[in-house]
């Protein structure tokens, strides 16, 4: 009888302690569940303005690679179609490489496009260079014409993926 009787006096504080023990354990975990919404909500915050700030940068780059501006900044009447193909070259690498950061912000899809734009303009430089036989004049109307065929396309393509992706933080 007092074995019994000891069971039921542990039963009658153990029950409750295991009640409340579940209990504060799913509090605790609702809470934790709460902390963990505010971080992820608090993190978009801070990240949402330098994601703008990547397809900012984004653009400028797809703009300043375009070749006209390119051909425009860099040609001198003095140089030779070498230094302006390479100075093309130099110019369109180093404006990729000073956003290659930005590829952080941005889907891998988006920066793929980017990539291919990027590509695209320093093959279109080398071809025309070859097409130009050595001729400053040749090649600079060569990069100028074939702009508007060859590679606008495919950076207006690469701004409006911008666009596409930059929408869905407004929908």
């Amino acid at each position: 009888m007092e074995v019994v009787n000891a069971l039921l006096e542990i039963v009658k504080y153990l029950v409750p302690a295991v009640v409340v023990y579940f209990l504060m354990k799913k509090f605790l975990d609702g809470q934790q569940s709460i902390e963990h919404i505010k971080l992820k909500a608090s993190q978009k915050n801070e990240t949402l303005p330098l994601r703008f700030q990547a397809y900012e940068r984004l653009s400028l780059l797809l703009e300043r690679i375009k070749i006209p501006s390119q051909v425009m900044r860099l040609n001198t009447p003095s140089s030779e179609a070498s230094d302006l193909k390479k100075a093309l070259l130099i110019s369109i690498q180093k404006e990729f490489e000073h956003n290659l950061t930005q590829q952080i912000y941005v889907s891998d899809e988006l920066w793929q496009i980017i990539s291919l734009a990027k590509d695209s303009a320093l093959n279109y430089v080398n071809q025309a260079f070859s097409s130009a036989n050595g001729s400053l004049e040749e090649f600079t109307n060569l990069l100028l014409q074939g702009n508007e065929s060859h590679i606008n396309p495919i950076i207006l393509n690469a701004q409006q993926a911008i666009r596409k992706e930059v929408e869905i933080y407004f929908k």
